[in-house]
């Protein structure tokens, strides 16, 4: 009855508020503005969702991420579980199909990065929501955006960076989708009109089949 809502079970977990506690991983990836944005997910039984835990160790900022599931096949008595992700890599949202929960990640950038990363979907089995479990990484080209699992493909975003010099602020936004501007170090008046390097970003997508077990 939605007019006499009850509460018939729950669970909680525990959060270090010391500055080095896990906390929800907000879905905030934004590979070139075309990240996921779901922290939470609603799948089945299962809710699901990923937890950042960073920490500075005295030269660089370190992150961990999990996976938090919560098996409410049983809502009087929910079981909750964690799995390890990797450390130090940068995550989309989740998407699930069937038995599935998928990501995809890429390595933290560091000063010496070259810009280039190589991009990996995460598969986890919840078909026993109180066991996740991890299955192969699958080297993709760019974020892995929709998933579906009765084909076993997916389709990424991926990005290639093209910069343009001298280029106005107005024209670079006009010719990008998405893109990085910044003016000549001679201007000081910073009209839109005047000259800068343009970074720009031109999405492509791919077809892939996701086949790990």
């Amino acid at each position: 009855d939605p007019c006499a809502r009850k509460l018939i079970g729950q669970t909680m977990w525990t959060a270090v508020d010391d500055g080095n506690g896990w906390y929800p991983y907000y879905g905030d990836y934004t590979y070139g503005g075309f990240g996921q944005t779901q922290p939470y997910l609603w799948h089945g039984d299962a809710l699901a969702f990923l937890e950042l835990q960073s920490r500075y160790d005295g030269t660089v900022q370190r992150n961990s991420t999990r996976l938090r599931v919560v098996d409410l096949r049983d809502p009087t008595k929910p079981q909750v579980s964690t799995l390890q992700l990797m450390n130090n890599h940068q995550y989309s949202g989740l998407i699930a199909d069937g038995d599935r929960i998928l990501t995809s990640r890429y390595p933290n950038q560091t000063p010496t990065s070259t810009g280039r990363v190589k991009f990996f979907v995460d598969a986890f089995d919840i078909s026993d929501p109180s066991a996740p479990a991890a299955l192969p990484a699958v080297n993709v080209p760019g974020v892995l955006v929709h998933y579906d699992a009765a084909s076993h493909r997916g389709v990424t975003s991926n990005l290639s960076r093209v910069v343009s010099e001298s280029l106005s602020y107005e024209k670079c936004y006009e010719t990008y989708a998405y893109a990085d501007f910044t003016f000549d170090n001679s201007n000081t008046g910073r009209e839109l009109t005047e000259p800068g390097r343009c970074t720009g970003y031109i999405q492509s997508l791919h077809l892939v089949e996701l086949r790990g077990d």
